[in-house]
């Protein structure tokens, strides 16, 4: 049985409203926008799928996803998956979120 830990909604934004101040995420910054297919990334990891996943859907493969989210974790000094979505799904354009290609 896997236990869960609930935070409460204001610390979890404490936390997010630290991460920013920090310089983790540069949303004012025109050099630190994310760019299209970093956009398409980051709406596959907000909604939660895994590599394989994101690499079918965008018609790349899984080390290319890896590479990428590596990248974008490199560019916005972010830690995991989870800072990606939260920290950057608010950054991108919502027509980004709609990509699928299923090649």
């Amino acid at each position: 049985m896997r236990s869960t830990v609930q935070v409460d909604a204001p610390v979890k934004n404490k936390r997010l409203v630290r991460l920013c101040r920090s310089g983790r995420a540069r949303p004012d910054s025109v050099d630190h926008r994310p760019t299209a297919r970093e956009s398409e990334l980051i709406a596959l990891i907000a909604l939660g799928h895994p590599n394989k996943i994101i690499a079918y859907e965008l018609g790349i493969s899984p080390n290319t996803v890896r590479a990428h989210i590596g990248n974008i974790m490199r560019k916005y000094k972010l830690r995991n998956r989870t800072q990606i979505a939260m920290l950057l799904t608010p950054m991108i354009k919502p027509a980004a979120a709609a990509v699928s290609r299923h090649r």
